[in-house]
């Protein structure tokens, strides 16, 4: 089943631009023409990867959780379709990702979170984006309405909470005009945040109008951050209003105080990202429904996405200059993983991720090949004692890294690919009726209960528990100790008459990361100088080559060096190997 696409938000507290996966991805794929003749050495059965993975079984039963219910007013009355949120105080550093939980107001300004586990909460109240809002968003303080994160009243959840009440006084407005190239920009998306709280749980946005202008009101007092989102097809940038223009990164974004009128933003031109998906022995044509995202901050709630075709093919467009990194993800794969995209082929940490330089050109060529998963976790997942349709289950490796996958809507079922065996701390979220602040690849799609009554959590030694402090790790099959070698390569060690244009294959037992112009390095072995070259990575034959950028001189030896930058999945360091060879006279 095809997931729904992610578009721009319409409400208070969902992010702007939140399309994708920060999660699980990916390696390049570069191909290349078949290279010289390869010396070959046995490969010990330890350090080829297993062709089968690893399973472990696990059954993730998460209980009712407690709920907080109460009122939002403002001079006018009830506060309609307004939003409520509840955030864990303080927001706890745990392996799997946190999430505010929350939910609308109804006709009579009533709200009702549930799902909640014991512990404590600051609670949002945000009118709906609409024009003419005049309540503003803010906080429940120990005596009513507080404007600021800061002097909120974190309040205890120990039971039901009933009466949790707030009135909204009257709110500020930034409004403004978007153009491009001097011309107004009809739907562009404009979201203001409040820079006291976590990204995209204090956002409220509006679209532009036929003249480019925009007014984004219901703001509580103080600084905001500004995003935009270019309308869909216009090849227009999206991101946040810098001081020296349109940044793709809210870290680089100016603040803007609420109340301020006449906000020019111009758009800049967008520029695009293409690639090719595929998996590993199954090819491109497997691909399809990869999510594919460009994220320019470590947390990768923002960014623009795009999801392969039937081709495994993508196209992200509306990408502003800066750095980005390319993250893959599969929603309900259980043979292969996602990850990032490295510079040497696919990489399973953030750390190791590529930085992709994005300015006055498109870029193609961003194609990837998506390993097989070395271990899986199997299950089924309850909520409140029925079926989790539709949830999150999530391992995060000791780097720090998570891997994700959906429960299926019929029972709850899933399994969770992972790229390597070993320790795997697993959490649950429950899909609520209003989440917030974790990337949309986490619920786009979703089919969201009636009553989603259970609270997140994690498996922990005695069964699952709602504190991250107690989780325990499940440790799938035998962690990867065996480091990974070179089994061929070209020229063979000590060869002589060698071609002075040659290129230099190396072949390794398994999949590795860190195949690069660095780590495999070709010196002239009389003067110690390194030859210029560029070095790709094939992860589908598992092959660094080396091509030299200019004829090598003859009658000279030359020394290969491979370094221990280079890794397997599991981190096993290459033993540094080196040889020679002499080019013909």
């Amino acid at each position: 089943m095809q997931a729904s696409r992610p578009g721009p938000s319409r409400h208070v507290g969902r992010p702007l631009m939140r399309a994708g996966a920060a999660l699980a991805i990916l390696a390049t794929v570069v191909a290349g023409a078949a290279g010289p003749a390869m010396a070959s050495s046995p490969a010990s059965a330890a350090s080829v990867r297993a062709s089968a993975a690893a399973v472990e079984r696990a059954a993730i039963a998460a209980p009712a959780g407690l709920r907080m219910s109460g009122t939002v007013t403002s001079s006018a009355g009830p506060v309609v379709g307004g939003v409520v949120t509840a955030c864990p105080s303080p927001v706890p550093a745990t392996p799997v990702p946190v999430a505010c939980k929350g939910g609308l107001t109804s006709a009579a300004g009533t709200w009702t979170i549930t799902g909640l586990a014991p512990g404590r909460y600051v609670v949002r109240a945000a009118p709906a984006a609409t024009a003419g809002t005049t309540a503003a968003a803010g906080y429940v303080g120990a005596a009513g309405y507080v404007g600021s994160r800061s002097a909120a009243r974190a309040i205890e959840v120990t039971a039901d909470r009933p009466g949790v009440d707030v009135a909204l006084p009257a709110g500020r407005t930034i409004s403004g005009t978007v153009t491009a190239d001097g011309q107004a920009i009809r739907d562009a998306f404009v979201e203001a945040c409040a820079t006291d709280a976590p990204a995209g749980v204090a956002c409220t946005g509006a679209y532009t109008g036929p003249d480019g202008t925009f007014s984004v009101g219901g703001l509580g007092a103080g600084a905001h951050t500004i995003g935009v989102q270019a309308p869909v097809g216009s090849g227009l940038a999206s991101g946040f209003l810098a001081s020296s223009g349109i940044a793709p990164a809210t870290g680089a974004a100016r603040t803007v105080d609420a109340g301020t009128s006449g906000l020019a933003i111009g758009l800049p031109r967008g520029r695009t990202l293409r690639g090719t998906v595929a998996l590993e022995r199954a090819g491109a044509a497997a691909a399809g429904q990869v999510l594919v995202q460009a994220c320019a901050d470590a947390a990768c709630i923002y960014g623009p996405a795009a999801w392969t075709d039937e081709d495994g093919r993508f196209v992200i467009t509306g990408l502003a200059a800066g750095t980005w990194t390319v993250t893959y993800a599969l929603p309900t794969a259980a043979t292969h993983v996602g990850g990032f995209r490295g510079d040497g082929g696919y990489v399973p940490s953030r750390a190791a991720a590529a930085r992709i330089v994005v300015a006055g050109a498109d870029l193609g060529g961003i194609d990837a090949m998506l390993p097989l998963a070395a271990a899986r976790i199997e299950g089924t997942a309850t909520g409140g004692g029925s079926p989790l349709r539709g949830g999150v289950v999530v391992a995060c490796g000791a780097g720090g890294t998570c891997f994700w996958t959906r429960t299926a809507q019929r029972d709850g079922a899933f399994a969770l690919a992972l790229p390597t065996a070993g320790p795997w701390t697993v959490g649950v979220r429950v899909p609520g009726t209003y989440t917030v602040g974790l990337p949309l690849a986490w619920t786009a799609g979703m089919v969201v209960p009636v009553d989603p009554v259970a609270m997140d959590g994690y498996l922990g030694a005695s069964g699952f528990t709602p504190d991250a402090a107690r989780a325990a790790a499940i440790t799938v099959g035998a962690p990867d100790r065996a480091r990974p070698t070179i089994v061929a390569r070209a020229p063979r060690p000590n060869a002589t008459s060698v071609a002075t244009s040659t290129r230099v294959v190396v072949r390794f037992s398994e999949p590795v990361t860190g195949a690069s112009a660095k780590s495999v390095v070709l010196r002239d072995a009389a003067t110690r100088k390194a030859v210029a070259a560029t070095v790709t990575y094939d992860a589908a034959t598992r092959t660094a080559t080396l091509r030299p950028r200019a004829a090598l001189a003859k009658g000279r030896r030359y020394q290969v060096v491979a370094t221990a930058a280079i890794v397997d999945y599991a981190g096993n360091r290459l033993a540094p190997a080196s040889w020679v060879f002499t080019t013909r006279r």
